[in-house]
């Protein structure tokens, strides 16, 4: 209507000189609201002929290079694991049966009141544990004494 009320006359191209286009431009209906050319790029990409997937590690055909390789790198990674466990092994406290993963954290534990308290008991019990053996070992005595005098006393009597 607008283009009529301007001069235009059907069948007729657009312009001043009417050298443009006569059919009106299609617009097809964006319900994905894809931009200008996103459509386009969207089908390049989904259309089954220009997908192609990457092989997996197993499906790849690997040579005698890339195999030395491999298992180089393979044995590389373990190494770096065991000496990292070794590393690890020096933050392990036996009194305590912990690991810990850093120096830090290691040496905070070191001077922590559950380590020092587990320490002194361990000491006391050592202690104890030494003051009962010499106190068994006295009784002991005194029994085997004891039990001798009782043999001395039958003895006599059966003399």
């Amino acid at each position: 209507m607008l283009l009529k009320k301007m001069g235009w006359k059907d069948n007729t191209g657009l312009g001043r000189d009417g050298s443009g286009i006569v059919d009106p431009i299609r617009l097809e209906a964006n319900i994905f609201n894809f931009g200008l050319g996103k459509k386009a790029e969207v089908d390049h990409y989904t259309n089954s002929e220009n997908v192609k997937r990457k092989l997996l590690e197993a499906e790849k055909d690997e040579t005698e290079v890339e195999k030395v390789r491999r298992e180089e790198k393979a044995e590389k990674i373990e190494s770096i694991k065991q000496e990292l466990a070794e590393i690890k092994k020096s933050f392990y406290c036996e009194l305590c049966n912990k690991q810990y993963k850093m120096i830090s954290e290691y040496e905070t534990h070191l001077s922590s009141y559950d380590h020092n308290h587990k320490k002194r008991f361990t000491e006391m019990s050592k202690m104890d544990g030494a003051k009962r053996k010499e106190e068994r070992m006295k009784r002991e005595e005194k029994q085997r004494e004891k039990e001798m005098k009782q043999l001395e006393e039958q003895i006599a009597r059966a003399a």
